[in-house]
């Protein structure tokens, strides 16, 4: 019994050992900042042969996370180039438009008083003295009416197209400056990376 009372520390120290090596973690713990904030990854346990593979990785990191923070610094700019471009392009659009309502509107004009025409042609011919000569006043009171409708709409389309070159025109002004804008930040980007 007392054989067995020393050899039990032994035995118990071994089994110790063994459930700590399989517990104990192959990787170490290392800290690295980012944006000010600490975070937590681990990174396989390096040997001395892994010291140059360690290096290159390094500058590789560093090559990505510069080239990330360079797409992103350019993004919000970019992004706001395109977004003018095509609001440039929706209110091209909208000019197209407007333009062909007006030429619509003055067909529609034409046609007005092609139709009043022979409506009073043939209509006069009913007519004889003084009732053609009412007749006439009252059609062409009627086509007059017509025609001031026609041109109010005319003219409706006319001050929208006229706002909507001046959107355009403003349009144009801050796309231009967008495009500068990054290429300016582009060419800051690129200087830094050499420094």
């Amino acid at each position: 019994s007392s054989d067995s009372e020393t050899e039990s520390p032994s035995i118990i120290s071994k089994a110790t050992t063994v459930v700590k090596n399989l517990v104990a973690p192959k990787s170490i713990t290392r800290r690295k900042k980012n944006g000010g904030s600490a975070c937590l990854y681990s990174v396989p346990m390096l040997t001395d042969t892994d010291d140059s593979d360690d290096d290159e990785d390094d500058v590789s990191d560093d090559a990505q996370v510069f080239s990330r923070g360079f797409f992103r610094a350019l993004g919000p700019a970019t992004d706001a180039y395109y977004n003018k471009q095509a609001n440039l392009i929706r209110l091209q659009c909208a000019e197209y438009d407007r333009e062909k309502d007006m030429v619509e509107a003055k067909i529609r004009l034409i046609d007005s008083r092609k139709a009043w025409l022979m409506a009073l042609r043939e209509s006069e011919a009913k007519y004889t003295g003084q009732a053609r000569l009412q007749f006439r006043k009252a059609r062409a009171d009627e086509a007059a009416e017509g025609i001031m409708a026609i041109e109010k709409e005319l003219k409706t389309i006319e001050l929208s197209t006229a706002k909507y070159e001046h959107d355009i025109e403003i349009m144009r002004r801050e796309l231009v400056d967008r495009k500068e804008q990054a290429e300016e930040e582009q060419v800051e980007a690129e200087e830094s990376e050499k420094n």
